[in-house]
């Protein structure tokens, strides 16, 4: 109930030093229905240092990755969560084992009101409003796939310099 009343406070655009393993595993409480029937949650953290981002809107991008991975998979499978630097980048992977992503639809993800899900079943609107977020903290998101072996999400977030 903590993590939901922390998310859905008062939204600001107030950026500020957060861990983002930290607004992780507070959406993933939020998250935890829609996933615990579909998926395995299997988590690797690696040793990241704080960002500057807004861990709200960082976390609407992460529920809505964390949501689309639930919903690719058809039986049950995995999503896996991990972090790690790259370069002077920290970086988030979510990986799930549903059905991917055609390669035609790998360009147009990230465009406003494209879905591949039937009718009244998406908006279109949760892969390019996260990928505004992410563009907003002046980081980049990526996708990966092949058809029939799921796909693999890559949010790339700044780690400020130290003047």
């Amino acid at each position: 109930m903590q993590d939901l009343r922390a998310f859905s406070h008062e939204d600001t655009d107030k950026m500020e030093l957060i861990k983002i393993e930290e607004v992780i595993d507070g959406v993933l409480s939020i998250a935890h229905n829609e996933l615990k029937y579909k998926a395995d949650v299997e988590k690797s953290y690696g040793d990241t240092p704080l960002i500057i981002g807004n861990a709200q809107r960082l976390g609407q991008v992460f529920i809505n990755l964390l949501i689309n991975a639930a919903q690719a998979i058809d039986q049950r499978g995995i999503v896996e969560i991990k972090t790690y630097v790259e370069d002077k980048y920290v970086c988030v992977d979510i990986k799930d084992t549903g059905k991917g992503i055609k390669e035609e639809h790998l360009k147009k993800i990230f465009d406003p009101f494209f879905t591949t899900k039937p009718v009244g079943q998406g908006t279109g609107l949760g892969l390019s409003v996260s990928y505004e977020i992410v563009k907003k903290h002046r980081g980049e998101i990526k996708a990966q796939s092949i058809e029939g072996q799921g796909a693999t999400i890559t949010v790339i977030l700044p780690i400020p310099h130290e003047d």
